[in-house]
């Protein structure tokens, strides 16, 4: 026996079980502790060109990180 053979023969059967799974994992997406998703924030980095102009950090400094 085929195992999609219940379900293609019985596509409402297929589709309460489709949107019984849909609710189960809002469900579960709203028990998650905050606490369990990961940090996102990217990292701060700083330097100091003391005669460079903001064209000369971008090029210097944030595009090689950009490009890491």
């Amino acid at each position: 026996m085929n195992i999609s053979a219940p379900f293609i023969g019985r596509p409402r059967f297929a589709m309460v079980i489709a949107v019984v799974m849909l609710i189960a994992g809002a469900v579960a997406l709203l028990q998650i502790p905050l606490a369990q998703f990961p940090q996102i924030t990217p990292p701060e980095v700083s330097a100091s060109y003391p005669v460079a102009n903001a064209t000369v950090m971008a090029d210097s400094v944030g595009a090689p990180i950009e490009e890491q």
